[in-house]
């Protein structure tokens, strides 16, 4: 039959100090499985998608989805230097456009 605890009684000092530590062993090993576990899938989902500007650059993100805002000194580096001169970016007119886009 299927019961709770255990099927032995320990009855000397030494086998509930054995006892004892094994019981705290499970404890540490099981809380460190998890602690590594959840850090594990928390570094997963925190990874950048684009690491710097020459990411943009060799197109590892669709222009399309590059917010700029426009007549700014970053959409004159856009145009210079990475499109050439194309507008293919989603442009920005206004700081709350830019805050309604990343929702």
């Amino acid at each position: 039959m299927a019961g709770y605890g255990v099927d032995f009684n320990v009855n000397t000092v030494a086998g509930r100090f054995l006892t004892a530590s094994l019981y705290m062993l499970s404890i540490v090993l099981l809380a460190t499985y998890t602690a590594d576990l959840a850090s594990d899938l928390t570094i997963a989902k925190s990874e950048y998608i684009i690491s710097g500007i020459d990411d943009i650059k060799n197109g590892k993100i669709p222009f399309h989805r590059i917010g700029i805002p426009i007549n700014t000194a970053v959409e004159d580096y856009y145009l210079t230097s990475i499109s050439r001169g194309v507008r293919n970016f989603y442009p920005l007119t206004s700081a709350q456009e830019l805050y309604d886009s990343l929702f």
